[in-house]
């Protein structure tokens, strides 16, 4: 689907890769140039992020090897944040709330995060930039960093509440294949 930038280019809404797509467990290497390709990637991004209705999108999500997020905690445009290459610098004390992802559609886990964290990436541009994220940015930093590093927030589970939930997506998965089928 292609809707209408901002500058007046043609936006493109990405598809969604689903676990267990393989792209998904890939430790993507970094940027080492920011290109034009880049930057229409990351604009595609916002805009796939917001049709999916989510909060924080990874590049490998939309099946593209770049180490890359794009994100928004809050409602609305204009607070869209890009991060190029980004590398964790500090985290603080842990909390476990809800958490859910558009490559896993239907399901949640209490996932265990730091409450804040500080990290280091790049922009659009190619400069240097430092991020601090508290609350519910701390968390979408963290959780698009997995992607980032081929891991879905199932791996961040015990092993027997891992095996409970991705049982219970596989069940649904195939529910929702059966339906479309018939």
């Amino acid at each position: 689907m292609w809707i209408p930038g901002r500058s007046g280019d043609p936006v493109a809404i990405l598809k969604i890769h689903h676990a267990p797509d393989p792209i998904l467990a890939i430790c993507l290497p970094s940027i080492e140039v920011v290109t034009g390709e880049i930057r229409r990637l990351a604009r595609d991004m916002i805009e796939t992020m917001y049709a999916a209705g989510g909060v924080g999108l990874a590049a490998n999500q939309v099946g593209k090897p770049f180490r890359l997020f794009v994100a928004n905690p809050y409602p609305g445009r204009g607070n869209e944040i890009v991060v190029l290459n980004p590398v964790l610098l500090h985290g603080g004390s842990r909390v476990r709330l809800e958490e859910g992802c558009l490559s896993l559609p239907g399901v949640s886990a209490v996932v265990p995060r730091c409450s804040t964290v500080r990290i280091q990436g790049l922009t659009l541009e190619g400069a240097p930039r430092v991020l601090e994220g508290r609350g519910f940015l701390a968390r979408i930093f963290q959780h698009e960093m997995d992607h980032l590093n081929g891991l879905t927030y199932p791996d961040r589970l015990p092993w027997l509440s891992r095996r409970r939930l991705l049982a219970r997506y596989g069940r649904q998965q195939r529910e929702l294949a059966r339906i479309h089928v018939a």
